[in-house]
């Protein structure tokens, strides 16, 4: 018997896989599958260890979401706020018009 997965699971590794496309191109670079192997991401604010730009960010899970075709355009935010509330990388801080 073949087990139908849910919905709500199937987004849950659409986030995955953008979370681990994003550690694997921040800085330090960082292994998802490893990191929560070693528990690290059970350390608080570990996601601070790390950084990717915000444009890059926004990059990574636009093609990810491209690439699912069955995700509804209304899931979109949900993904998105999931992400960014969620335990991503920071973003770089955007230099001052003072520099």
């Amino acid at each position: 018997m073949v087990k139908r997965v849910s919905r709500e699971e199937k987004l849950h590794n659409v986030v995955v896989e953008i979370y681990k496309k994003m550690y694997a191109e921040s800085t330090p670079p960082g292994n998802w599958d490893e990191m929560m192997e070693s528990g690290e991401t059970k350390t608080d604010f570990f996601f601070d260890n790390y950084v990717l730009s915000q444009e890059r960010s926004d990059a990574i899970i636009e093609d990810v979401i491209k690439q699912y075709k069955w995700i509804k355009k209304y899931e979109v935010p949900k993904i998105k706020t999931t992400i960014y509330l969620g335990c991503s990388p920071r973003f770089n801080p955007k230099p001052s018009d003072d520099d």
